[in-house]
């Protein structure tokens, strides 16, 4: 188990990855330091329990796998398929990319059919 002062140190490490990992590009220098930070167990509990909180709500989230990072869904297979491809082995941008856009068409799906029933107590025209 991890001390405090460790745990504290590789939440703080998280949350900077996490930034490095949100833009536009990042070098394959970074992305190969990111997996050895992963490589080190505190980090990648700390990881994971970030990765979770950040996905709670949502159906799609991005899990290491051993080639890089896959988007899961929850709701049906292992590994999440856009335009026929399993959504594997990317790398951390283009997994976290893929889990937000399709959690937002979710949610717009979500929305739609919402808007599309009438209020409580409102009988449909």
């Amino acid at each position: 188990m991890p001390t405090a002062s460790a745990a504290k140190r590789a939440a703080r490490q998280a949350l900077a990855w996490e930034a490095k990992l949100r833009r536009p590009s990042i070098s394959n220098a970074d992305l190969r330091a990111f997996r050895e930070w992963l490589d080190d167990e505190t980090n990648s509990e700390v990881w994971q329990r970030l990765a979770a909180e950040r996905y709670r709500h949502e159906r799609f989230v991005v899990r290491r796998d051993e080639t890089g990072f896959s988007v899961v869904d929850f709701e049906a297979a292992p590994a999440a398929t856009a335009e026929g491809e399993t959504l594997a082995g990317l790398s951390g941008l283009d997994a976290e990319t893929a889990a937000r856009r399709l959690n937002r068409a979710e949610l717009d799906q979500k929305l739609a059919v919402r808007d599309a029933e009438p209020p409580p107590g409102q009988r449909p025209h």
